[in-house]
């Protein structure tokens, strides 16, 4: 485990995961585990930012500890062995073993988000600012629509915002803004592992096909409106949903998935889409989401040198 002995810094940190850990090496102590691509590093405790020190992961085995390697029950512990042969120990919770493993393994074989030198200089505090917490403080805000702005476009601000229109007139303004949190929470978490290059190409195809045939299914019931088949487009959704679980499960925590789960659920419900689909008062909102949708759909799918064009998808 590499000791932090760097000038005063701050690190910038993508957290794929985190959690209460204790690690045996030279000796045994107990930390706040945060991984990163390319790293496992270690606080005091949850609250602190300072890094305490971190395993580099590239190159490193991660196997399940046997009997040989810890005389306790080795159901909760795991080896992190790295290239240069240092053989770490670590235990969690038996529940979240298999877990940390998998999502170990897979952060092992991405690059470090920062370059961190560790010289022979006087030792200082390198502080960790961690991109995870941008999730939770921006959402909701103009900050969280900015991030979705920025990277999907002003569109994407504007789907969200009709998806919004539609919830105050069935469920009222609590439950529209508890729906536009959950919207936007998650659309950031996306963007973070978009930019972080969390998410490899070939792990979203799947989804763009899904997404594309529910696309052009939505816009052309805004535009046709007696081809509206709510349990057709519940059942495609469903499949893009279970898809998207997959690739987000290893990044994000149990609470956020219930979050998507239960976000989804509600948009996709009859009660809902028959309000976009089927109610007079919500014409003028079907009309907009059709024509953001259009946009969309020529910036995404049709014309990939579209000179303003935020989004990068795989074209298929």
């Amino acid at each position: 485990m590499s000791k932090n002995s760097e000038e005063e810094d701050v690190v910038d940190v993508v957290i794929l995961k985190e959690g209460q850990l204790t690690i045996l090496n030279t000796k045994k102590a107990r930390f706040w585990g945060v991984l990163a691509p390319g790293r496992l590093y270690f606080k005091r405790n949850e609250k602190s930012t300072e890094i305490k020190g971190f395993i580099p992961l590239n190159g490193s085995k991660i196997e399940m500890a046997t009997p040989s390697d810890i005389k306790k029950s080795t159901d909760s512990s795991f080896v992190i062995t790295t290239s240069s042969g240092e053989k770490n120990i670590v235990t969690v919770d038996s529940k979240s073993v298999k877990q940390w493993v998998d999502i170990i393994k897979e952060a092992a074989d991405k690059k470090a988000d920062t370059e961190i030198s560790f010289q022979n200089k006087k030792k200082q505090t390198l502080n960790m600012r961690m991109k995870k917490n941008i999730v939770g403080k921006i959402a909701g805000t103009k900050a969280g629509r900015k991030v979705i702005r920025d990277n999907i476009g002003p569109d994407g601000v504007k789907v969200i915002d009709v998806i919004k229109e539609v919830i105050k007139l069935q469920d009222g303004e609590k439950k529209a803004k508890e729906i536009e949190s959950n919207m936007i929470k998650l659309a950031v978490k996306g963007v973070l592992l978009y930019q972080n290059k969390s998410v490899k190409g070939s792990e979203i195809i799947p989804c763009l096909k899904l997404l594309k045939k529910i696309w052009s299914d939505l816009l052309d019931c805004c535009e046709i409106s007696f081809v509206y088949d709510q349990p057709t487009l519940a059942k495609s959704i469903t499949e893009l949903q279970m898809e998207i679980v997959k690739i987000l499960k290893p990044f994000v925590t149990d609470k956020n998935i219930t979050r998507l789960n239960e976000t989804v659920d509600y948009i996709k419900g009859p009660i809902l889409m028959d309000k976009l689909y089927l109610s007079s008062d919500t014409k003028a909102l079907r009309e907009q989401l059709g024509e953001v949708l259009r946009k969309l759909w020529d910036m995404v799918f049709k014309d990939p040198g579209h000179k303003d064009k935020q989004l990068s998808l795989i074209h298929i």
